[in-house]
């Protein structure tokens, strides 16, 4: 039986996959299962099966979302511990074996890493909000948590339902959540880090999804988040609701919860100054 099981849900991105999957076939443990779970419209190219024999490939109804596909793909895994990678993201060659070290020595249930995101030339680091000595998470909004830079006993997985079929995002912060409930350890290796790319390629998550899931999230967690987190994600879910509506209700927001609203300005204060630089 394998000890780790990795996790790759995929939707028609075929040369992301297999940059994902070369950079995990890189990695310095080398006793591992990978099952890709596709979800796309279009099967993936000829001969993609061949190059990569020793994975395992699923098909399951296409557009299924990340959260059904990675239980799927948890649900066929053999392994004891399962680490999930998206399709568009990857791995430094040491990733799986120090984060199995660190899991291990710790005892966790479960193990995060940092996650670099890049996007063009430029680089963000986020690091995962852990739960503080009560055994509670400080804040429930932008806690550093994706679909790459995690790994998860099996059982505990399980344990608390894996990850959320009907939450089309946040499906993430949801697991975090629920294993913070169950009292779930919870540790951070910073001896290594998972690479996140926001790219101009296919993205899965357009504004009408991003919407749905802001409120299918808020209709779960609301009634129990902080307040300040809850103004976070009631601003975002207007700003997605503006774009589908091509109204600015999100001026509104200012005046419901102006701290939060203060906080997103100062967040893309510098986005907006190099948009205007570029137009000069």
């Amino acid at each position: 039986m394998y000890r780790i099981s990795v996790i790759i849900p995929t939707c028609d991105r075929p040369e992301m996959l297999e940059r994902a999957l070369d950079c995990v076939e890189q990695q310095t443990l080398k006793e591992k299962e990978v099952v890709v779970v596709d979800n796309g419209l279009t099967p993936l190219p000829e001969g993609f099966h061949r190059r990569f024999q020793s994975v395992s490939f699923l098909n399951i109804p296409p557009r299924a979302g990340a959260a059904i596909a990675r239980n799927w793909g948890a649900m066929k895994a053999k392994g004891e511990i399962l680490a999930f990678l998206d399709d568009d993201d990857k791995w430094p060659p040491e990733f799986l074996e120090k984060m199995y070290n660190c899991l291990v020595e710790s005892e966790a249930d479960l193990v995060c890493s940092p996650l670099h995101i890049i996007k063009e030339k430029e680089e963000e680091v986020m690091h995962p909000v852990l739960p503080d000595s009560s055994g509670c998470l400080p804040r429930w909004y932008g806690i550093g948590y994706g679909g790459s830079n995690t790994m998860v006993k099996r059982s505990s997985f399980w344990a608390v339902g894996g990850y959320k079929n009907w939450l089309v995002t946040g499906e993430d912060r949801a697991l975090i959540i629920e294993l913070t409930r169950k009292e779930m350890k919870i540790v951070c290796c910073n001896a290594t880090f998972a690479v996140a790319h926001k790219h101009s390629g296919a993205q899965l998550t357009d504004n009408k999804t991003l919407l749905l899931g802001k409120l299918c999230f808020l209709t779960a967690y609301g009634y129990e988040m902080p307040k300040r987190e809850l103004a976070e994600d009631r601003f975002a879910f207007l700003i997605y609701l503006s774009r589908e509506w091509k109204f600015p209700l999100w001026i509104f927001a200012f005046f419901v919860a102006p701290s939060a609203g203060w906080r997103r300005f100062k967040k893309y204060l510098p986005f907006i100054k190099k948009e205007l630089k570029q137009k000069d």
